[in-house]
């Protein structure tokens, strides 16, 4: 049980980073092509 929760965990903080981190590549892009 632990291991499944712990995966689960980390599961979901990897998401969460990743999800940030692409969103400020994208505000970055964003910026990039606005005048």
């Amino acid at each position: 049980m632990i291991n499944e929760i712990e995966s689960l965990v980390l599961k979901f903080l990897t998401t969460r980073i990743l999800t940030r981190i692409n969103d400020n590549t994208n505000d970055q892009d964003l910026e990039r092509r606005g005048p």
